[in-house]
């Protein structure tokens, strides 16, 4: 009954968030998503009045993650056909090479740091350098469910470290990218994306016109104001089972604690480079290419 209360709970945050993006023009020029509008909400009702609301309302949002995120995936082309391969990887492949960049340079920050300056000055452990890819590609997902493991490897404090670096790369993700995507827009430089000054009021709330609703019953919601490009989809697909999560998330925790530091950093700065090449030889002409 828990779980269905603190859903019902979301759901009701998700619907605040999205009236907020509709009425309010600066949340519609900061291209803020509803969710993460009703996300800000629900923290600060947390943290000023949640010594007022029945447990009940949070108690299942701990076992939501994991159920909701198979949800994501499952429905993330449900009604749109599935292009061929070679077409995923042109539209995907940029997205693809940046986010392997991104994720594996994290390592590369993270373990260098520990083993140039932490480690040496403060005797940090080893550990301590994963802690970045954690928080920042995996999110708190990721903190939680490797908190177990950092038990199991004597560093308990390794869960909190991981929610508190995936609390600050939600927070400067929202702060740094809707700066980027503003200054991307206003420039044109971005292919698919107009600036504000180019929309009408319906679509910078991210609503479609009454005359122009797409055939999927009656859609009043513009999918651009709550979900993610099919694009970035694609690039999800080739890249979480891997990373942010994924399979070498969770193998590079227990490969610093058998080998050390060093061949993870090492591994990891071989990665950056030869996603580098990737990028530089296939996609850096289309990335490029002015709209």
């Amino acid at each position: 009954m828990d779980v269905v209360m603190s859903f019902c709970g979301l759901c009701l945050l998700l619907a605040i968030g999205k009236l907020l993006r509709v009425r309010v023009r600066l949340l519609q020029r900061l291209f803020l998503p509803a969710s993460v509008i009703g996300g800000l909400i629900g923290l600060i009702l947390l943290n000023t009045a949640g010594h007022w609301l029945a447990p009940g309302w949070t108690a299942g949002w701990s076992r939501l993650p994991g159920i909701l995120i198979n949800v994501v995936f499952a429905a993330l082309f449900l009604g749109v056909t599935i292009p061929p391969l070679k077409t995923i990887w042109r539209q995907a492949g940029p997205q693809l090479a940046y986010g392997q960049i991104v994720a594996w340079g994290q390592y590369v920050v993270g373990l260098g740091l520990v083993l140039l300056f932490l480690a040496p000055l403060f005797g940090v452990p080893p550990l301590f350098g994963v802690i970045v890819p954690v928080g920042f590609e995996g999110g708190h997902g990721t903190a939680g469910g490797l908190g177990p493991t950092f038990e199991q490897l004597g560093w308990e404090a390794g869960k909190d470290f991981g929610l508190a670096s995936a609390t600050a790369g939600i927070v400067s993700a929202i702060v740094v990218g809707m700066l980027l995507v503003n200054w991307t827009a206003r420039r044109g430089i971005v292919k698919h994306l107009r600036s504000p000054a180019s929309m009408s009021e319906l679509e910078q709330a991210g609503l479609y016109p009454v005359d122009r609703r797409p055939p999927a019953g009656r859609m009043t919601v513009k999918p651009e104001s709550v979900d993610a490009p099919a694009a970035f989809g694609y690039k999800q697909l080739l890249h979480e089972p891997f990373m942010g999560g994924g399979l070498w998330t969770s193998s590079a925790v227990l490969l610093v604690t058998i080998t050390g530091a060093w061949p993870v950093f090492l591994i990891s700065v071989a990665a950056v480079a030869a996603w580098l090449i990737v990028w530089a030889l296939v996609f850096r002409g289309s990335c490029l290419k002015k709209p």
